[in-house]
């Protein structure tokens, strides 16, 4: 991130954690006498996102950088997760809510219900919170201020440049 911020040009950046998945116990930080493998993995994973939180928010970076915050899937709900949380019943051992938060630099927190929404609508309320609206393959609008209106065609021109690398690379993604 440090080295795509001197390009003084937009970009993303993804980073993937496996350390809790199923099976899986922290090396690292250890919760209470660290006897609880499932809750071992949740507690460093808490740890080190608030080490990179604390590194982010003294950078440069978080004076113009969001933070997008979510998991691919739930946790499974197997026999050390049955014993490590006791009092939270799943119906569906693959189906449960996952974390999702948005931040920057002077949000103010609040706590929003998806109303059973899924990570299909990420893509678009991300688009939407960064004032874009795709109405198809071809037609984009923004959302700014709360106002639908036509981009402004000097930022549509690089947005469809940038869409069509993105599917460009999916589709060879797929390919391969």
């Amino acid at each position: 991130m440090e080295q795509e911020e001197k390009s003084n040009q937009p970009f993303f950046t993804a980073i993937y954690t496996f350390n809790t998945h199923v099976t899986m116990d922290s090396e690292d930080q250890k919760f209470g006498d660290g006897g609880g493998m499932e809750l071992n993995k949740f507690y460093n994973c808490d740890y080190q996102f608030g080490k990179f939180m604390e590194k982010f928010n003294e950078s440069e970076l978080s004076d113009n950088t969001i933070i997008i915050f979510t998991a691919d899937h739930c946790t499974y709900a197997d026999d050390a997760f049955r014993e490590a949380f006791p009092d939270v019943p799943r119906v569906q051992v693959f189906l449960d809510r996952i974390p999702f938060f948005i931040y920057y630099k002077g949000v103010t927190p609040q706590v929003i219900d998806a109303q059973g929404r899924n990570s299909l609508c990420m893509t678009p309320t991300v688009l939407d919170f960064l004032d874009i609206v795709t109405i198809d393959n071809t037609e984009r609008v923004s959302t700014q201020n709360g106002v639908i209106q036509g981009m402004d065609p000097s930022i549509d021109g690089d947005m469809e440049t940038n869409i069509n690398h993105y599917y460009a690379a999916a589709q060879q993604e797929r390919r391969n």
